[in-house]
């Protein structure tokens, strides 16, 4: 098993993947590190399919955040004493599993989400590669949000819009470790998991009303600004496309940056004039055009890239590529 370790200035977070295990002596030691690592959760791979696993988990605060895939397999949870006092959502992003706990059993498959009792015996049978997310949290902190925590136990749920955001949200924090860099952001970060749990076990009016404010809001601004991260380049990026592709409207997503003092237009020149800078200053570019970078990092107009260039850094392309090659001398 490859395990490493990464924080970059927020809580750690712990990595492991390990590639098909063939062997049954590498079997067994990977299945006893795994146990001691995941609360004594013993697994099997299944149907002859060697075992295979990768995926990360974060502590913050009272909660841990896991994101993981695996090959077809057997998870096997134990009795463990203190499970009542946390709970623990689970959602398969994509796989065909069964799931069995206090003598029932379902069938589970992509979008679907449970909340159980962690430290109580249960089994997850994957029949099919498979990717999980799973939130362990205080069921206390729940309760004091009016949770009904019992009465949402053990309910599977299908095509749960919270679900599918908080999956998306404990991505995004495990992509964007920046995202936790600081207390006060780890903070925001665990109170708007909070929201999204709550809202997938049912949450009361206000309550409900109080956490698609807060929590909801704070995962679809996070996961727009992925969205600009990742197309930024594409000089045909536009606000509604970034909407329709996070199933929300234009205006929407303008309230969602100007509540934190941004905007659209300004947030992707950014960008792109950052990654500009860095292909400007990189040796490795320095027979590149620059109106060749321009069009790289999503320009369509070489004399608005000079003019926001300018403006940004003081300086021109040409004279940034010239200082920058000045100073590696």
């Amino acid at each position: 098993m490859d395990n490493y370790a990464t924080n970059a200035g927020g809580p750690l977070t712990h990595w492991v993947r390990t590639e098909p295990i063939r062997d049954r002596r590498r079997l067994h030691a990977f299945q006893e590190e795994f146990t001691q690592r995941v609360g004594g959760v013993h697994v099997e791979p299944v149907d002859g399919v060697p075992l295979a696993m990768a995926g990360g988990v974060t502590g913050l605060e009272d909660l841990m955040l896991g994101l993981g895939n695996t090959s077809p397999s057997l998870c096997i949870h134990p009795t463990t004493g203190g499970g009542e006092d946390h709970v623990m959502l689970t959602r398969w992003n994509q796989g065909q599993s069964t799931f069995t706990a206090r003598g029932r059993q379902w069938d589970l498959a992509d979008g679907d989400a449970v909340l159980n009792i962690p430290g109580q015996i249960a089994t997850v049978a994957a029949h099919t590669s498979s990717q999980i997310c799973m939130a362990t949290l205080s069921r206390k902190r729940l309760a004091a949000m009016h949770i009904d925590v019992d009465a949402a136990l053990l309910r599977p749920q299908r095509g749960n819009a919270a679900a599918a955001m908080l999956s998306g949200y404990v991505r995004l924090l495990h992509e964007q470790q920046g995202a936790l860099a600081t207390p006060p952001l780890q903070r925001a970060a665990a109170l708007h998991v909070y929201d999204l749990v709550a809202l997938v076990a049912g949450a009361p009016g206000d309550v409900a009303q109080l956490a698609h404010g807060r929590g909801v809001r704070a995962a679809r601004l996070l996961a727009v600004k992925q969205d600009i991260e990742n197309h930024f380049t594409n000089p045909a990026l536009s606000a509604a496309m970034v909407a329709a592709r996070q199933g929300i409207t234009p205006r929407y997503l303008h309230m969602l940056l100007e509540q934190e003092g941004l905007s659209f237009s300004a947030l992707v020149l950014e960008r792109r004039l950052a990654l500009a800078w860095r292909m400007l200053a990189d040796p490795r570019l320095m027979v590149r055009p620059i109106g060749a970078i321009a069009l790289d990092v999503g320009f369509n107009d070489l004399s608005y890239f000079n003019r926001s260039f300018r403006r940004r850094y003081g300086m021109t392309p040409s004279q940034t590529r010239s200082e920058c090659a000045q100073a590696r001398r």
